[in-house]
């Protein structure tokens, strides 16, 4: 009978595939969620700066200016939002990092500060371990959980944010439309 804690069974191989992949798409999502919303709102921020001068004679109100400005103003926290989660954080290079004082050398931001004859036999002796694989990917996992987190945080306040720049709208649609 095979030691479970010298070898790496298929069943476990499968199970972190398929938690790594999962992750990477719950990030894609995100991601992509961001650039929709912030492409929807620079397109009606657009939209309604052209339209502005064109109806300013007719809506030349305080309570019109008003929803105005605080539409544009919560769809423009909206857009800052979603540029939060796409935005890239990076840590400015140091030097040359020691890949075994890494938290994670999984992760390119700390890989990239060594050498890669450093890195290649400091991964290579990670691996002689299963049980130090596993580590290696659950500290990965973990660390790409805290940006989801994050990431779907200010996606959150985004849509937040975006829906309710929608109220002002309405109002001056209702204004528009029935010239009150």
């Amino acid at each position: 009978m095979t030691n479970r804690s010298t070898y790496v069974d298929k069943e476990t191989i499968s199970m972190l595939r398929t938690i790594h992949q999962k992750q990477v798409q719950l990030v894609s999502l995100a991601d992509q969620k961001a650039n929709m919303l912030m492409g929807i709102l620079v397109i009606g921020l657009s939209i309604v700066a052209t339209n502005l001068y064109t109806y300013k004679s007719e809506i030349n109100s305080l309570m019109t200016t008003a929803l105005i400005f605080f539409f544009s103003l919560l769809e423009l926290i909206s857009i800052f939002f979603a540029i939060w989660v796409i935005a890239p954080r990076i840590k400015f290079d140091k030097g040359t990092i020691d890949i075994s004082k890494s938290k994670n050398p999984l992760f390119f931001m700390e890989s990239s500060g060594t050498n890669e004859d450093t890195y290649v036999s400091y991964m290579l002796k990670q691996f002689k371990s299963p049980k130090r694989v596993y580590e290696l990917l659950l500290i990965d996992f973990y660390q790409i959980g805290t940006v989801l987190k994050e990431k779907y945080k200010y996606l959150s306040l985004a849509y937040l944010s975006a829906v309710l720049g929608l109220i002002p709208a309405i109002f001056l649609l209702i204004i528009i439309f029935t010239g009150k």
